[in-house]
């Protein structure tokens, strides 16, 4: 039923051709060498060989773009991010007519996302080494310098490649707008944190900032900075609006407006331009700006608008860590 799903949409989609459909993961690799397609989907649960494990085959033996299909449930969020971190561009829920989300709304998400996901350059699919865990030595330290990431489709990819490849004693505070819905943000937050050395938690109102810690804010979220006692904590409510309109904008002004030159933004992988205009008002006032390769995302353009306001040079997405520890 997911495969007969899949090929009706396929099937409509102008400049797509349906190659071939497979039972499961030993039969879809056979395949994948034989057709040569440019884009593949795996369900990750199938019967013999699931995803995830003809996932790591393909990647080794035939590197292609592709996309994972997974369940809302919480253990199905936590296999799309593993998917994720063996080489797969993004994922998209199974069709379901249970989810609050209209049929024809999921069918153009799953459109909109093979379109994205078919024009990946092959060379930025890569396996993300996971970092060991070790939160104990780093300390609740007052921030005195943020890192303001924002990021939306491919975004998963894009923090899984810088978060652990920071020490659990970073000097500065992470705070990152993900423009992803607030169900995938919390499993994410609770996936990322396992192989981190800073602690990764949810953006929650009220919380004071910290230093070696990343808050990751949802798509739902409007997030700005405040102060609390004699530091500075989130002020995080819902967004008023429904779409991708400016909330990481919010967040590098409300930054600068409190710390000045202390300040790095760092726009991912993302559509729209968000985070274009802040990041130009982070390097007016001193401080330092960060943009994804566009070559390397997932959609390019959050990055190329910042880039066309900047004019500062691009990193890949597994050198943005270095471009952030020198800064600090």
């Amino acid at each position: 039923m997911v495969r007969e799903s899949l090929i009706d949409i396929i099937n409509i989609m102008d400049g797509f051709e349906l190659a071939g459909e497979a039972s499961d993961g030993a039969e879809a690799l056979r395949m994948a060498e034989r057709l040569n397609p440019d884009l593949i989907t795996l369900d990750i649960v199938m019967p013999g060989m699931n995803g995830i494990t003809a996932l790591k085959h393909l990647m080794i033996h035939h590197p292609t773009p592709t996309v994972m299909i997974s369940s809302l449930t919480q253990e199905g969020a936590e296999s799309a991010f593993e998917s994720i971190r063996f080489g797969a561009v993004d994922f998209i829920p199974k069709l379901s007519k249970l989810d609050d989300v209209g049929l024809e709304k999921q069918r153009e998400e799953v459109v909109t996302k093979l379109r994205w996901a078919s024009r990946v350059d092959v060379e930025a699919i890569r396996y993300i080494p996971a970092a060991s865990r070790n939160h104990a030595s780093a300390e609740s330290v007052p921030t005195q310098r943020l890192v303001a990431m924002g990021a939306a489709q491919g975004g998963y990819a894009s923090l899984m490649k810088i978060l652990p490849r920071l020490p659990a004693d970073y000097p500065a505070t992470l705070v990152a707008v993900l423009y992803e819905h607030e169900r995938y943000v919390d499993a994410f937050v609770d996936y990322i944190n396992r192989f981190c050395r800073i602690r990764v938690e949810r953006a929650v109102d009220g919380a004071p900032l910290h230093a070696g810690v990343c808050y990751i804010s949802a798509g739902e979220d409007y997030v700005t900075l405040r102060h609390v006692g004699e530091g500075v904590g989130l002020h995080v409510h819902p967004a008023p609006f429904d779409s991708q309109r400016g909330s990481f904008n919010r967040v590098l002004y409300s930054a600068t407006d409190m710390l000045a030159d202390k300040v790095t933004g760092v726009v991912l992988s993302g559509a729209g331009d968000d985070g274009a205009e802040g990041l130009a008002e982070v390097a007016r006032v001193g401080g330092w700006a960060v943009v994804q390769s566009p070559r390397t995302c997932l959609v390019a353009e959050m990055a190329e608008s910042a880039l066309a306001y900047c004019g500062d040079s691009a990193v890949s997405d597994s050198h943005v860590s270095d471009q952030l520890l020198r800064i600090v």
